[in-house]
């Protein structure tokens, strides 16, 4: 899993491409750097384009972290003994809300790993569904190692469905291999409230294509879903999700996991 390999290449930097409809690169990027493309919409938006990586046409909508190990010390403490570093990189808050998500935050940089961003879930959305074809691919960096997985498949749903992901036909780097975290796993984990009763048990599914987007104010996961409400609002939980409501009262994915992502319950991989 992606999780696994991101333990194994600490400190890293993830990184989320999107590949789509040859025009929209006609239109802008030429080479690797910051363009303006127009969406189907009308709108203009400003994106890090990739030229060179696997062949070129890549879009870069997510990173997270620093490429350089100079940088890492500056990009988790900016101010060292008084002194702000130079070229920091700008750092950003992945525990944001379901408005910010959707807008996209951080800054767009000239290159890699000089600032944490979102592109947006509107974004993606308009970018996926323009023309036939889209795929994304995941890098996971280390100053020493590199790994990626692609997908043949890429797309985000309106905001009406939750901008629900799509995302399956999985490649891997042979080389450095990584499961197929987005397919996720069904595994058990013991109940860990104070109330549990003995050793309980419940079923974790990880699968995350499929899953509608899940922020701090806004619970769209499968963590903990009540079957359904008293009167009095009490939940009313299936006997295998008992272990769970005992756990975890009152939370979801997105106050676990301290980010918003497309959380089932609640994930094998988590970019953010």
């Amino acid at each position: 899993m992606l999780e696994k390999a991101a333990k194994t290449f600490l400190p890293l930097l993830p990184l989320l491409r999107f590949s789509g409809p040859a025009e929209i690169y006609q239109k802008g990027c030429k080479q690797t750097g910051q363009y303006y493309i127009s969406l189907g919409s009308g709108r203009k938006i400003q994106v890090l384009c990739d030229m060179d990586t696997d062949g070129g046409g890549w879009t870069v909508i997510h990173a997270h972290g620093v490429t350089r190990p100079e940088d890492f010390r500056c990009y988790n403490n900016p101010v060292i003994e008084g002194r702000r570093c130079r070229n920091a990189v700008v750092k950003t808050n992945w525990n944001s809300s379901w408005q910010e998500y959707i807008n996209g935050f951080g800054e767009i940089p000239k290159e890699l790993g000089e600032s944490d961003f979102w592109l947006g879930l509107e974004n993606m959305y308009e970018i996926t569904q323009e023309g036939r074809g889209s795929e994304a691919r995941i890098e996971l960096y280390s100053w020493e190692k590199r790994s990626w997985a692609k997908y043949g498949t890429f797309r985000v749903s309106h905001q009406d469905f939750g901008y629900t992901l799509k995302i399956n036909n999985f490649e891997d780097n042979k080389d450095i291999p990584v499961r197929n975290a987005f397919a996720g796993v069904n595994e058990n984990f013991l109940c860990r409230g104070r109330n549990c009763p003995g050793r309980s048990e419940i079923r974790k599914n990880t699968k995350q294509n499929g899953q509608m987007f899940t922020t701090k104010d806004r619970d769209n996961d499968k963590y903990c879903r009540p079957l359904a409400y008293k009167r009095d609002g009490t939940p009313e939980y299936r006997e295998e999700n008992k272990a769970c409501e005992l756990s975890y009262p009152n939370t979801y994915c997105a106050i676990e996991e301290q980010s918003g992502f497309w959380f089932n319950s609640c994930s094998a991989v988590n970019l953010n």
